[in-house]
């Protein structure tokens, strides 16, 4: 089945010879649960492609509160932002699992935008999707109410982790959501209750 969570596709539409120049160019980096494959502030030294395990994409406030951007899977891409923005990590991305990582230069990269401009076209239209996902994200926290913005959370992880049953704990969604656990319980409850969710231990399974 062809994975169809976001950022695993955006080298599809390019030309066969590209896709090798790619590829040919990839690193093989392992990572431990736990470890940090890179932090915020550091330098963008290009993209990363997780070939198995998983990461987290987060953010600490200097007081130490969390906020949880997106857990990513297999055959997903991560570091457009700093790689093709200011330059800078502009997150933390943590290793969850064990995971091994095929990470593309930003040397590498420009030297493959140079000789196919479809690359960059195709970067172009994946930042984006990126751009609208995370302006939607922006407006529900301020125009709609939580419940109505975990539903559409939950559907946008659904999206990302190509499957209908994501594994999360309501911690981590209270640090995506930037609100207490304890409201997103009470709303998850109330999902429940209306045969939208079926619940599990760190495990939500979106039924409709």
């Amino acid at each position: 089945m062809k994975n169809t969570s976001f950022g695993a596709n955006w080298l599809d539409d390019i030309e066969l010879p590209a896709k090798k120049l790619i590829s040919d160019s990839l690193k093989s980096l392992s990572f431990t649960k736990e470890q940090f494959i890179h932090r915020a502030g550091d330098v963008a030294g290009g993209l990363f492609f997780i070939e198995h395990g998983k990461v987290r994409i987060n953010k600490l406030s200097e007081q130490g509160k969390e906020l949880l951007i997106v857990d990513l899977t297999c055959q997903q891409w991560f570091g457009f932002i700093g790689c093709f923005g200011s330059g800078i990590r502009p997150n933390d991305a943590i290793a969850l699992a064990d995971t091994q990582i095929s990470f593309l230069s930003k040397a590498h990269l420009d030297t493959a935008i140079q000789r196919y401009p479809s690359i960059a076209i195709n970067a172009a239209n994946f930042l984006a999707k990126y751009v609208e996902v995370y302006g939607k994200v922006y407006e529900h926290s301020v125009f709609k109410p939580l419940e109505e913005r975990l539903t559409l959370t939950l559907e946008k992880l659904c999206q990302f982790q190509n499957s209908q049953c994501i594994n999360i704990s309501q911690h981590d969604l209270a640090a995506m959501l930037g609100v207490t656990k304890e409201a997103i319980g009470i709303n998850l409850n109330a999902l429940k209750a209306n045969g939208i969710v079926a619940l599990g231990y760190r495990k939500i399974e979106l039924l409709k």
